[in-house]
């Protein structure tokens, strides 16, 4: 990026109008990012992909997000649809425009925007009319995963009131823990990343039983406007886990086909509305039927439905209510997330004893290894994301306690990892002192059989010599009885260095007995039959 607004290789900012009044949301993130805001150079690219696809059809172009409006009156609670991009900019601008006159008394309390799978057109929108800080959109769609921009820290590089106080905007991050329904081996799904106009990354675990246990990142995000009155809070939570991406691009608009897979919470979880056919009524649903068909919990239904019920009468003042109380059952929902994780965490700790066993497996050994270093690195990752989560929540004694309490469970279960790698490494220790005694032993040996050898060729060459010479033609003919003496001898000696010489060799004369057994060896015998894999369930690959 160039560090003028007009410099060459800058598209965005070449296009832009001239006067910045005029400037959209797009523009003025790439203005940001040209002088020095490298954290919102994710975003950026993001906005430009939405730019580039209204240019040219042909491209890939970003799916629709999902909106809606939840509004809280002082006797009534309401919500509607918003996911028509027109009608949220006619609401937006009403909403935010200038009183010509004295104020009209509203019964509106707040609103909530939630929007789900966001996409370019609707960060414009938001952004734009509402004036939004673009870091709380940068910290939204950032993932370590993601190639270059994703790695980049999403905090401002400069002092930023809004992130140092936390007082308008706040990114709550938290893992997701899954398993993939009749997952085949020949879905690669350590390749894969959650699908939508942003990717998630996933992380493979471990096996659990026949199943694969992966782990999801996840965000909800906050903006809250008390400038506004009533006030306004956008909300941004990520798309349901079904539908998956290969591989890592560098650019958003770059997507490998789509595999969409089943799965299932691995504790659980509610039903996912989504993705599930919706019933006719209210009525004619029976959330009895939800413990049937587990899903992975989807926020966007689940916030809907916790607060519509603080939305009844005298639970909750919403015409005061602060950032923190709005943002409860968010937490709650990570709360929740994070203590499957741990609970799947401890299941693997105790389902692999360290005892000295192991000594005599190296590939167990080492696969219970691998599986400690890969959750101690998966637990140091999420501890500062805990820690984080635990300042915000300080001022609420409920969720203090409860991310005290994870954080607690952190600490043990990083240092239960930590003590299972001691005793695999003194296993190790123990395992390497065997085989250097193996070693040893079997050096000590071969150099006794080496003596011995040598010690009967010195016997043997001299009657070899003896048995060459007397039976040459000769005319001493009269004492070739003498030569019939040394027989006996040589044959004793041969059959002493045969009995000494075999049992050194694994596997002696392979091609006489190999030929004498019509090629079948011991290797075609204990070969188990070849068996063809059916796949329970045919694999649904679609183009984006």
């Amino acid at each position: 990026m160039p560090l003028e607004p007009g410099g060459p290789g800058c598209n965005t900012c070449t296009m832009a109008p001239a006067d910045p009044h005029r400037w959209t949301y797009t523009d003025y993130v790439c203005f940001l990012r040209s002088h020095g805001f490298h954290n919102l150079a994710g975003l950026d690219e993001f906005l430009q992909w939405g730019m580039d696809a209204l240019k040219n059809p042909n491209s890939q172009q970003p799916q629709r997000a999902s909106s809606i409006l939840l509004e809280f009156g002082t006797n009534y609670f309401r919500t509607s649809d918003m996911t028509d991009s027109s009608k949220m900019k006619f609401l937006l601008r009403e909403w935010t425009k200038k009183p010509t006159g004295s104020p009209q008394p509203s019964n509106v309390q707040g609103r909530i925007i939630m929007v789900n799978n966001i996409n370019p057109e609707t960060v414009d929108t938001l952004g734009g009319l509402l004036n939004l800080e673009p870091a709380f959109f940068a910290s939204h769609l950032a993932d370590s995963g993601m190639g270059i921009n994703g790695e980049i820290h999403s905090g401002p590089p400069l002092a930023s009131s809004n992130l140092r106080q936390q007082k308008q905007f706040f990114t709550i991050e938290y893992p997701c823990a899954f398993v993939t329904n009749n997952c085949g081996k020949d879905v690669d799904i350590e390749k894969l990343y959650c699908k939508g106009n942003y990717r998630r990354r996933v992380e493979v675990c471990s096996r659990h039983g026949k199943q694969k246990v992966a782990l999801a990142r996840r965000k909800i995000s906050f903006y809250m406007k008390k400038t506004f009155e009533p006030w306004i809070c956008v909300v941004l939570v990520d798309p349901p886990i079904s539908f998956f991406t290969l591989g890592s691009d560098a650019t958003f608009a770059a997507y490998s086909p789509t595999q969409r897979l089943d799965v299932t919470g691995y504790l659980g979880g509610y039903l996912d509305f989504l993705e599930a056919r919706p019933p006719a009524s209210k009525d004619d649903h029976d959330y009895r039927n939800c413990t049937t068909n587990p899903m992975c919990p989807n926020p966007f239904d689940d916030l809907c439905r916790h607060w519509s019920i603080m939305s009844r009468p005298d639970q909750v003042d919403f015409g005061s209510i602060t950032m923190l109380s709005l943002m409860k059952p968010a937490f709650q929902i990570a709360a929740s997330e994070c203590s499957n994780f741990f609970e799947y965490i401890r299941a693997t700790l105790e389902s692999q004893p360290i005892s000295t066993m192991l000594a005599s497996d190296s590939i167990k050994a080492k696969r219970a290894l691998d599986r400690c270093i890969s959750l101690d690195s998966m637990l140091s990752r999420y501890k500062p994301i805990l820690t984080k989560n635990k300042a915000f929540v300080s001022h609420n004694a409920d969720l203090s306690d409860d991310y005290r309490s994870l954080l607690i469970d952190l600490h043990h279960y990083r240092a239960e990892c930590d003590s299972q790698m001691q005793h695999i490494l003194a296993v190790s220790q123990h395992q390497d002192t065997a085989s250097l005694n193996i070693i040893k032993t079997e050096s000590i040996r071969h150099a006794d059989y080496s003596r011995y050898l040598t010690i009967i060729a010195l016997i043997y060459a001299p009657f070899a010599l003896a048995c060459a010479i007397f039976s040459l033609p000769h005319d001493f003919a009269p004492g070739a009885h003498y030569f019939y003496g040394f027989l006996p001898a040589t044959a004793g000696v041969a059959v002493v260095f045969l009995l000494l010489v075999l049992p050194e060799a694994r596997d002696p004369l392979p091609v006489i007995k190999t030929a004498i057994c019509g090629k079948l060896t011991r290797k075609k015998l204990l070969a188990k039959p070849p068996s063809t894999r059916v796949s329970s369930e045919k694999r649904v690959v679609e183009e984006v």
